[in-house]
This record gives structure tokens, C-alpha cells and sequence, in this order.
């Protein structure tokens, strides 16, 4: 949503039926851009569900984030799956309460790599972006 009085705000929202449900306004504090970040290399491809990782309890106690956390769960949905193959996963967002105001959304591509000692697969995150503080 872009205006004189608002020119970095971010309007999302879900619909049923041809009627707006809700809709959450969000102040973009700062942001970092896929081209800012670089990484070319990615593996993602399309019609792929991210991970997502809420830390801090506001996400699960606070209303509004109870809410944000609802509105992004819905708006990269997708379809239904009834199991995950790990190794399939290949990206993960990762969503920040800073402070009861404040909140960061960080995406990063998953790399599995083995370990020659332990003969697992370890788990790596590398920069994908975008990132944005709200």
C-alpha cells in the first residue's frame, strides 16, 4: 500500500468467497532485497512450501502476533500434503518477535550436507532473502 502519508507499508490479507476477512497494514522498518543479498545458487522451485520457525512467545500469547502469525501461515499455504520428506525441504523462513512492537521476517535456503565422521546429514542455512523488519 503505497501513499504520501504511508509510502513503506505492506498490506496483506485473506479472502473467502469474494470478501475480505482480514487484512493486516505493516510498516517496513528496513530491508535487505534479494539482489542485495546475492545468492544466485538457489534450488527452490516453484509451487515449494517454506519452513516456518516463530521464535518468541508473543507469536503463541500476544494477539497481534497470534494474528501475523495466522495471516503468513494462510498466505503461503499452498496445497495440503499429508507427509514431508525432509530432504525436499528447501528453504525456511524465519519470523522474529523483537519486541511487542517489532517483528523480522529472514529467508534462507536449506542445504543438507553429510558429515564424513558421523555419516548424518547436517543441516545449513544459507542467505536467500529477503529480509524485512516490520
Amino acid at each position: 500500500c503505497h501513499s504520501k502519508k504511508k509510502p513503506n507499508n505492506l498490506v496483506i490479507g485473506r479472502t473467502y468467497d469474494g470478501q475480505a476477512l482480514d487484512m493486516l497494514e505493516l510498516e517496513v522498518q528496513k530491508i535487505k532485497s534479494i539482489q542485495e543479498i546475492g545468492n544466485t545458487s538457489t534450488r527452490i522451485k516453484q509451487n515449494t512450501k517454506p519452513c516456518f520457525i516463530f521464535q518468541g512467545a508473543l507469536f503463541d500469547h500476544h494477539e497481534d502476533f497470534i494474528r501475523i502469525k495466522n495471516l503468513f501461515l494462510d498466505l503461503f499455504q499452498g496445497r495440503h500434503i499429508q507427509t514431508i520428506n525432509i530432504e525436499g525441504l528447501t528453504s525456511v523462513v524465519v519470523m522474529t518477535a523483537l519486541d511487542e512492537q517489532t517483528f523480522s521476517f529472514e529467508h534462507y535456503e536449506i542445504d543438507f550436507k553429510m558429515n564424513e565422521e558421523t555419516k548424518k546429514n547436517q543441516v545449513f542455512f544459507q542467505d536467500l532473502g529477503p529480509y524485512v523488519d516490520f
